[in-house]
């Protein structure tokens, strides 16, 4: 008998270590969302971002080892403690490159290499295959491990991650501009080889503290580092560079996919995390032309591919002229198991991509090269790649509905900063994704097919609803893209599904809040139908009373059944009753 209850007590004793561990891999809510990003934090910078859950710091690595061998680690203490104190989570980079300091030259010996940098007006940056620099730069890196030991605990509970930043900046490559002299020049294969030995050192001595820091590494925006970040350093965090900068950019698709390989229900821990920066598409003369419109669609599209942080600075709120796209951003951050979320969302959207042969085919729109020109070595890349007959013959069907392709849709001159917040230098680009004018562009290469969802998808969204653009007043996030019923065309009613993991038992009755975000314009009346246990039920019905914005309608369901019994499989519909056809922008559903 006491063996009997030794066992069970070893038992019991086991089950509590293995909850506790399961329950240390779990975040605490309010962990992901909108971030800062910069590299101070005051009072008054709070102030204007009281949404913020986190700060992204930026300490430079000339202003910690001011001296060979002597560390000043006030300001970058003052920092990270102040962002703990009021109760923010906590990253950061440290720069090298054209930060490190100047002793390393003139002490230390490492040649300088001088560039002609037109952008950032940087004069030079080190070499970093040189060996004096590779063993200043481990010194650093270690002395940081270090010096974190040493910080309160409230500061390091707080701290989740700390950002490799081999080069120029947390950029995939080592220099800005071009080399004066060729002889320093550094190969992506070579500079991949010195980028392998920092991330395992920084990994494996992440994983050493308590709590362990996460190391968070650009994998690139073509993923080129992905494979081997997963194999060998499995659970580090990753920068997403293009989702923070723009929306329904070209290869989208391909972004989506490969995220998609890491982002997933079973991966709700500590495990791979991803974080973006939105700071100079405020810039573009596209996106001040809807600032609220673009904001919420980079939200949107950033969640819907899997983006757990994205950080701003104070300039990028005041640009969106308002909260809501970032707290609309908070709301679903980091939620990757449906069973866990606190909702689901669907920003209705149609995006016209010319090399989808399925939707426009080529017999009927024409060849996506045209037969007179080469196709490009490295495939359909821009638009200016594509047969210029099937962009028209695509945009013809549109037009009605508001599409358009835009004046010059991937080729803009842009003020360029290096601080993203003066204007400098005047440059043209046509790779960079927050160059490519996606207020006034509806055509693209590679786009994530219809709309931007999480856990619940729309039925057959192009066969049940019209595609509309740029619908209703600028001053509200609604309505870049929009669907809307077309009943002359036999388009009735939209239909929604509900993720099958986001209740346990889908046969018994929830109580969730159901959101429809509409157009108020017209004389237009639709209903929200439902299913509960007696079938199909319709909840409310309204009708427009056009007073020309978007209306934001939230509807209690007391008894919803998500178990898949209306038409097509799915719980939810808007249906058309009479009059025009009602535009919708958004629908949510919300745990109660």
């Amino acid at each position: 008998m006491k063996q009997f209850i030794k066992a069970l007590a070893i038992k019991l004793l086991l089950l509590v270590v293995l909850s506790c561990s399961a329950q240390d891999n779990k975040f605490p809510e309010g962990v992901f969302g909108v971030w800062g990003h910069g590299p101070g934090i005051s009072k008054p910078i709070l102030g204007e971002l009281p949404f913020i859950r986190g700060w992204n710091f930026t300490f430079a690595w000339k202003d910690l080892e001011p001296e060979k061998g002597k560390f000043n680690w006030s300001l970058f203490d003052k920092q990270v403690n102040f962002a703990a104190e009021n109760n923010l989570y906590i990253g950061f980079m440290i720069w090298v490159g054209q930060n490190s300091p100047e002793w390393i030259y003139t002490t230390d010996g490492v040649p300088k290499v001088e560039v002609n940098d037109k952008v950032h007006n940087f004069p030079y940056f080190p070499y970093y295959f040189s060996d004096a620099y590779k063993a200043g730069y481990h010194h650093l890196l270690a002395s940081v491990f270090e010096h974190i030991k040493t910080l309160p605990a409230r500061t390091r509970n707080k701290m989740l991650f700390w950002m490799s930043a081999e080069g120029s900046t947390g950029d995939e490559g080592p220099y800005k501009g071009t080399l004066k002299n060729s002889s320093y020049n550094i190969s992506m294969k070579d500079w991949f080889e010195f980028k392998k030995g920092v991330w395992s050192y920084m990994y494996e001595e992440g994983k050493k503290l308590t709590p362990q820091l996460n190391i968070l590494i650009n994998q690139a925006n073509n993923g080129m580092y992905l494979d081997w970040l997963l194999e060998n350093t499995p659970t580090c965090w990753f920068k997403a560079g293009s989702l923070a900068h723009t929306y329904s950019f070209n290869r989208e698709n391909d972004y989506y996919n490969r995220l998609k390989r890491v982002v997933r229900p079973d991966n709700n821990g500590y495990a791979n995390r991803f974080r973006s920066e939105s700071e100079e598409v405020q810039l573009m003369g596209w996106f001040k032309q809807s600032p609220q419109q673009n904001t919420f669609n980079i939200m949107a599209s950033s969640l819907a591919i899997g983006l757990d942080m994205i950080n701003v600075r104070k300039n990028a709120v005041r640009s969106a002229e308002g909260d809501y796209p970032f707290l609309f951003f908070n709301r679903y951050a980091g939620q990757r198991n449906p069973a866990e979320a606190t909702g689901a969302f669907c920003v209705l959207r149609d995006v016209l991509d010319v090399t989808d042969v399925k939707r426009f085919p080529e017999s009927e729109y024409g060849p996506i090269i045209a037969a007179q020109s080469a196709a490009p070595e490295k495939g359909v890349r821009l638009l200016k790649d594509v047969n210029p007959v099937r962009i028209q013959n695509i945009l013809k069907k549109f037009q009605a509905s508001g599409a358009q392709s835009g004046p010059s849709p991937e080729l803009e001159a842009r003020l360029y900063s290096n601080d993203s917040i003066l204007p400098a230098k005047l440059r043209k680009d046509n790779v960079r994704p927050d160059l490519q004018d996606k207020y006034n562009n509806d055509m693209g290469i590679g786009l994530l097919p219809d709309n931007y969802n999480r856990f619940l998808v729309q039925y057959n969204p192009n066969g049940t609803s019209k595609g509309r653009w740029r619908v209703g007043p600028k001053d509200q996030p609604y309505g870049r893209y929009a669907r809307s019923f077309d009943h002359k065309a036999g388009m009735n009613e939209m239909w929604f599904k509900l993720d099958d993991n986001f209740y346990a038992d889908n046969s018994a009755a929830h109580k969730i809040k159901f959101t429809v975000a509409y157009f108020d314009k017209g004389n237009g009346s639709w209903s929200l139908n439902y299913a509960t246990a007696k079938g199909k039920t319709e909840k409310y019905k309204i009708t427009c009373k056009n007073s020309g914005r978007w209306v934001v309608k939230d509807i209690v369901l007391d008894d919803a059944v998500t178990s898949k019994k209306l038409e097509h499989g799915t719980d939810f519909s808007l249906k058309y009753l009479s009059g025009d056809d009602t535009i919708f922008s958004l629908v949510e559903l919300t745990r109660l």
